[in-house]
C-alpha cells in the first residue's frame, strides 16, 4: 500500500504553542470495540463529512467536537503530507495533517465519548532520547517493537509518532 495516496479522507490538526520550545497537544481516545484506534493518543481529528468544504475543515470541526478547541484557518502554518494510518490494524486510511499554531496551551473540553485524556507535551520533551524506546504495543502484531513515547497515561506510536517527526 503506498504511503502517501492521492486522495485523503481524514484530517488531524497538529496544534503546538508558539516558540522556542513549542508545546503539543494530544489526546488519548476512548475505548470503543468499534474503534481501531481506542485507546490510542492521537491527534485530534477524523472523517470528512459531507458537509466540510475540505480536509483543512475537517480538522477544524473535529478539534472543536473532540477538546473544544475553536482552530481558525489563520492559525494554519503547515500542512504535511498525506500518510496512511491504521495498515497494521488492517483498517488502512489516508490522513492528511494540519500544523496550528497557538500562542498559548489552550485548555480543552473533552468529548468523553471520543476522547479520555488530553495533555500538553513540550518539544524538548518530544525531543529527548530518554523518553523514546521500542514496544510490541499492537495486539494484532505482538512480535514486532514499534518507536514510540512515553507520555502520562501509555505511549505515543504508530501514524500520530510518524506525523510528529515531521514537526519536532
Amino acid at each position: 500500500m503506498p504511503d502517501s495516496p492521492a486522495q485523503p479522507t481524514a484530517a488531524v490538526a497538529v496544534i503546538r504553542t508558539v516558540p522556542p520550545d513549542s508545546q503539543y497537544l494530544f489526546i488519548k481516545r476512548s475505548n470503543d470495540p468499534a474503534d481501531p484506534w481506542s485507546g490510542h493518543y492521537a491527534f485530534p481529528g477524523g472523517g470528512k463529512e459531507p458537509a466540510d468544504p475540505d480536509l483543512l475543515q475537517t480538522s477544524i470541526r473535529e478539534t472543536g467536537e473532540e477538546v473544544g478547541i475553536t482552530l481558525r484557518r489563520d492559525m494554519l502554518v503547515a500542512e504535511l503530507p498525506a500518510k496512511m494510518a491504521g495498515n497494521y490494524l488492517g483498517y488502512p486510511v489516508c490522513v492528511q495533517p494540519f500544523v496550528f499554531e497557538v500562542p498559548k496551551r489552550l485548555p480543552t473540553v473533552m468529548d468523553s465519548a471520543e476522547v479520555v485524556h488530553c495533555e500538553w507535551r513540550s518539544k524538548s520533551y518530544l525531543r529527548d532520547s530518554l523518553n523514546h524506546c521500542s514496544l510490541a504495543l499492537s495486539p494484532r502484531l505482538p512480535e514486532v517493537a514499534f518507536a514510540c513515547i512515553k507520555v502520562e497515561q501509555g505511549y505515543i506510536w504508530g501514524f500520530t509518532y510518524e506525523v510528529l517527526q515531521l514537526v519536532i
